[in-house]
């Protein structure tokens, strides 16, 4: 799942998920934020909603977490 390119000020980012295998049958889905610096330093990876048993679940659940979060009463 990927999202355009954002600026914030002079800093601008890419942001993308993806899913990260915990186990056998164990997976979460990653917000990744990669800021114009570049490098490790400019990469921040963020966990979302947890672990779950299916990649798409997890991808499913990141989604969800994400909508929640513009419906947050001081998003912008």
């Amino acid at each position: 799942m990927s999202f355009a390119d954002h600026s914030a000020g002079e800093e601008s980012f890419a942001a993308r998920i993806e899913t990260e295998r915990l186990g056998p049958e164990s997976f979460r889905a990653v917000l990744v934020m990669i800021t114009s610096q570049g490098g490790e330093d400019g990469v921040l990876r963020i966990p979302l909603a947890g672990e779950h048993p299916t990649a798409l679940e997890a991808r499913f659940a990141a989604k969800l977490a994400i909508e929640a979060m513009g419906r947050l009463p001081n998003a912008r």
